[in-house]
């Protein structure tokens, strides 16, 4: 019997809580790794950061749950209806999604804020404004993705593949970009501001109308790059190559 038991950061780790209330309860941080949650009412009940590992949550509601930096390693969500929930910063490692959540063509308004998403295939995905704050997208092919008018503040594309990805109005404030190839593409009213540029091809790059605020674009080659009504304010453009640039109204 629980009743009364303060659970946050609780270790309940393949403990039988078959006939146990956990509705409304605050499980914060607690670890319920291994346990068989079948049937269970979770109304009320606080997941977050707790560690859901190897459970099973057969006929389980988590619809519109915050499970912000829940994990769920090797649970079977398959049959889950996320509408509403809250996944930023969970760890979905060997997880089974719904087919919907993130293997459908169309993620068009997906909340991924945080998410962990190593070995999940992106390219041609239409991503037209997901959440994706934070996401490590190093690496990944995003070949033909649509990530028009997406959120990836602070997000990690270091050494991504971005050939033929549609980046107009994307919000990379914050964001590293690393060993990137952006020659030629359209970052029309892309939101820049703070933007982590290393190694980055940047040559006939659409900036157009793009927020640049304290970006150092210090001794890159822009040439014959488009910054036509770009915001350039606090912008160092200290040796920059702007040869052949239109810089108009910026």
């Amino acid at each position: 019997d629980l009743t009364g038991t303060i659970l946050t950061g609780a270790d309940l780790s393949n403990t039988n809580l078959t006939d146990v209330d956990l509705s409304g309860r605050d499980l914060t941080g607690a670890t319920l790794a291994g346990v068989d949650l079948s049937d269970k009412d979770l109304t009320g009940t606080i997941l977050t950061g707790a560690d859901l590992s190897n459970t099973i949550l057969t006929d389980v509601d988590l619809s519109g749950m915050d499970l912000t930096r829940t994990i769920f390693r090797n649970v079977d969500l398959s049959d889950k209806d996320l509408t509403g929930t809250i996944l930023g910063g969970a760890d979905l490692t060997g997880a089974i999604l719904p087919d919907d959540y993130i293997t459908a063509d169309d993620l068009s308004g997906r909340e991924l804020t945080g998410m962990i998403l190593e070995g999940v295939d992106l390219s041609g995905k239409d991503l037209t404004g997901a959440r994706m704050v934070r996401v490590d997208l190093s690496g990944m092919d995003l070949t033909d993705t649509i990530l028009t008018d997406a959120n990836l503040t602070g997000a990690n594309l270091s050494g991504a593949i971005l050939t033929n990805t549609n980046l107009v109005g994307i919000n990379l404030a914050g964001a590293k970009l690393v060993g990137v190839d952006l020659s030629g593409m359209d970052l029309t009213g892309a939101i820049l501001r703070g933007t982590h540029f290393t190694g980055v091809n940047l040559t006939g790059v659409n900036l157009t109308g793009a927020k640049l605020i304290g970006v150092d674009l210090s001794g890159m080659d822009l040439t014959g790059a488009i910054l036509v009504g770009a915001d350039l304010i606090t912008v160092d453009l200290t040796g920059t190559i702007l040869t052949g640039a239109n810089l108009e109204n910026a």
